[in-house]
């Protein structure tokens, strides 16, 4: 079971906790990162999500997700790439440069975004997983 800190209508921390599957109310939210990798020559790293019979099966996109319980948003960054990609990021390589909020996709919730570019060098770790793109 994942839980998630309940955010108010402003994004902050409400004391209260929510569990993952289960609809948010309207007045209720959650921190979710993305994580954008650009290396010296201005590629961003993209990954490609596994067929599973889940939400965006096969698409090509940049590694993110749900921040957990007691993370802020630098903490749930870290521990995504960990867990998606198996690479530690360098805190001071990363920068916060966009926040924005939408209506969840399927109750009466928020989705408080934050958008993070590190600029690192990662090595792919295979053509069909992994890739580069300008």
């Amino acid at each position: 079971m994942e839980l998630w800190d309940v955010l108010d209508e402003h994004g902050n921390k409400t004391g209260r906790l929510h569990e993952r599957g289960k609809p948010l109310q309207a007045g209720e939210g959650h921190l979710v990162v993305q994580i954008w990798i650009m290396n010296s020559a201005g590629e961003f790293l993209i990954t490609r999500r596994v067929e599973t019979g889940g939400f965006w099966d096969g698409l090509w996109h940049t590694t993110g997700g749900c921040a957990t319980a007691g993370d802020d948003s630098l903490t749930a960054v870290l521990r995504e790439a960990k867990e998606e990609l198996d690479i530690e990021l360098i805190p001071e390589n990363g920068q916060l440069f966009m926040q924005s909020s939408e209506k969840h996709f399927h109750d009466d919730g928020t989705c408080f975004f934050d958008v993070w570019l590190f600029r690192q060098e990662i090595v792919p770790c295979g053509p069909a997983a992994t890739s580069y793109a300008r």
